[in-house]
């Protein structure tokens, strides 16, 4: 059994991610030889020679394409189904843009793999800061205070899978998942840590480098065109359009709160039940 795989997290809807994600991978982690799951929801997928399991979940869940399966159940099917104990995180739309350093990579694994004492690593400086030095397995984390806002994240990072899972509510979405997870996470027992600062900044570098992310609010990045035209990725930029930054009316503030009321109050529950328990 490989020590680790590689869950890409996504939705069918973000397929005109998939080829970019796959073609930038390919250039810039080479060597990566292990499993990659693909968190479709009907459709299959393919890229190359590498070895991609596309998931699935609605499909094999039996979910009707008139209904639509939550975040968080397609996010457990697509745990459920992989091998490893050990995910590395990531998203459809984090495009790599240099270079893997394999080995630093692998000593994070082998920490994470080894150590009983770790159950999340952050990969990037744009999750989670830490804050006491640690040294584990010789290799140098910073810890991450259990009331940090970011301590459960959606950025790159590799956890071990039962973690992960635990942290999943069947009715929550994404940010949810990083709001209330994070908060879930100050009253359970687990470790989490991000890597040494100075490897983060090591020649403007994170362990793993990509665009952190590519699409907001389903509209892209306009930092996702020049990277694309670098490497001779054609896309029809005018499907989604791009993404700009507006101030909402006090109007839409109010409705957005409305639609997130029920998932909110229900999340709030469980996090007064784990509190006080």
């Amino acid at each position: 059994m490989k020590k680790y795989s590689i869950l890409v997290n996504t939705c069918d809807k973000f397929e005109d991610c998939w080829d970019p994600f796959f073609k930038l991978f390919s250039i810039y982690w080479p060597d990566y030889e292990g499993t990659i799951y693909l968190n479709t929801e009907y459709k299959g997928y393919s890229y190359g020679n590498l070895n991609i399991i596309a998931v699935k979940g609605a499909l094999k869940n039996n979910i009707p394409k008139t209904e639509r399966a939550t975040w968080s159940d397609c996010f457990k099917w697509a745990l459920e189904t992989m091998n490893e104990d050990i995910v590395l995180y990531m998203q459809e739309d984090y495009f790599l843009n240099k270079k893997m350093d394999s080995n630093t990579f692998n000593t994070y694994v082998n920490a994470i793999t080894t150590s009983k004492s770790i159950d999340c690593i952050h990969l990037t400086d744009k999750s989670a800061g830490g804050d006491e030095l640690f040294t584990i397995n010789d290799l140098k984390l910073y810890s991450i205070p259990k009331h940090h806002k970011d301590r459960v994240s959606c950025q790159a990072a590799l956890w071990k899978k039962e973690v992960l899972k635990s942290y999943l509510k069947p009715y929550e979405s994404g940010w949810n998942f990083e709001w209330w997870g994070s908060k879930r996470a100050a009253y359970i027992n687990h470790n989490f840590y991000t890597t040494n600062n100075n490897v983060n900044s090591d020649n403007g570098r994170n362990i793993i480098p990509y665009e952190v992310t590519g699409v907001i609010g389903g509209k892209w990045y306009p930092g996702v065109v020049q990277l694309f035209k670098d490497h001779n990725i054609e896309m029809d930029f005018s499907k989604r359009g791009f993404f700009e930054s507006k101030t909402l009316t006090f109007n839409e503030r109010l409705n957005a709160k409305l639609k997130r009321l029920p998932v909110e109050v229900k999340s709030y529950i469980d996090l007064l039940k784990l509190k006080y328990s």
